[in-house]
């Protein structure tokens, strides 16, 4: 059976595709699903975590949640750093746990990631399979895996925007947060001896 197959490394000399600019360093532990019509590369698929449709939409709503409260946190905080310096430790904390916020958020993608892999192959797996083979468990299969997957992409697509959000809007900041940030941790934070 294809989900049993034991993982093989990237060194195989096997192109591999590109990754968001947001994921370059969180290193992926599998490589991408295989591409129709190709040799079926051998690696393991965690194939008992199957989960409903319902539970992945559900998730994708949270995250989807979380990230806009996230967003207006981070919009709200950089506000309060522009106009109010008496609460400069308060504010620094905040970011602080925001920063860490989107970090979980960069993991979560990078899970979402390794799901997206798994579903693909074992769909590559089906679909390698000849049709004629097929029987109703296949075919109601077929559906489940297509139905993950589209949830999932959905998740990553609405986590990839948030960051891009997130990036667009620092990139057009005046520097002034940044700034502050990079002078209380200087001062502040870290003792030069």
């Amino acid at each position: 059976s294809c989900s049993t197959h034991s993982s093989e490394n990237s060194s195989s000399g096997k192109p591999e595709l590109s990754k968001s600019r947001s994921l370059q360093n969180v290193s992926s532990t599998r490589g991408p699903a295989p591409g129709h019509g190709f040799p079926l590369i051998r690696r393991k698929v965690q194939t008992d975590q199957h989960v409903s449709t319902e539970d992945l939409q559900k998730q994708r709503k949270e995250l989807e949640s979380h990230l806009e409260e996230l967003e207006q946190q981070g919009v709200d905080l950089e506000r309060i750093v522009r106009d109010d310096k008496s609460k400069e430790e308060q504010m620094l904390t905040e970011w602080i746990k925001v920063f860490h916020e989107r970090q979980d958020l960069l993991i979560k993608q990078q899970h979402l990631e390794d799901k997206q892999a798994d579903v693909e192959y074992e769909l590559r797996c089906l679909l390698n399979k000849p049709e004629k083979d097929w029987g109703q468990e296949d075919r109601s299969r077929e559906q489940q895996l297509m139905g993950e997957l589209v949830v999932i992409v959905e998740q990553r697509n609405q986590i990839i925007s948030s960051l891009d959000l997130n990036r667009q809007r620092y990139s057009r900041d005046d520097g002034s947060t940044r700034a502050f940030v990079f002078i209380y941790l200087k001062v502040n934070v870290f003792v030069f001896d």
